[in-house]
């Protein structure tokens, strides 16, 4: 359990830690100055420094949560379990029926700044042109429903466990 002493005690090994950083962003500034090569080699490295250097704990964007992966994100889940999760949002598309092989992936994409699922919709354009044909059919969760699906393509929510076709006259 977090006790203040804790809270004390981290806060210093931060701080430890920032003025470490700090040190050998200079350090390694005035070491490689003049050198044009190595100044070039280091530029994107001593940017990603001194974001991390200088970004504050309650800071809204960008933040830098890996150093090397500094695409990643926090992605808020909203569960009790596992509030948040860090990593990038994808996009998968694939063919419903099996092959022989197994099932193929016809569509992959990084989707930037966590977007809600309904909106990732919106890659369906980009799904058809690279496979060459039109998707007849999509297979969602309930967070896809009536967000930016194409006209005329059926949209099925999967309902704990149940398939429902949702632009069909309710039975």
């Amino acid at each position: 359990m977090p006790t203040p002493s804790n809270f004390n005690r981290a806060k210093r090994m931060l701080k430890k830690l920032r003025t470490y950083l700090g040190r050998v962003i200079r350090d390694i500034t005035r070491k490689i100055e003049g050198n044009s090569g190595l100044e070039v080699g280091f530029a994107q490295l001593l940017l990603l420094a001194r974001r991390v250097h200088e970004q504050q704990q309650r800071q809204r964007e960008p933040k830098v949560y890996s150093l090397h992966a500094p695409e990643v994100e926090c992605i808020g889940k909203g569960k009790a379990h596992r509030p948040y999760e860090f990593g990038v949002k994808v996009s998968v598309a694939t063919t419903i029926s099996h092959a022989k092989g197994g099932q193929f992936v016809t569509h992959v994409k990084a989707l930037r700044s966590n977007p809600y699922d309904g909106h990732t919709l919106a890659t369906i354009p980009d799904m058809q042109m690279l496979a060459g044909n039109t998707i007849a059919r999509i297979l969602a969760d309930k967070g896809y429903r009536g967000h930016n699906a194409p006209i005329g393509q059926w949209a099925i929510v999967n309902s704990y466990g149940l398939v429902r076709d949702t632009h069909s006259p309710a039975v």
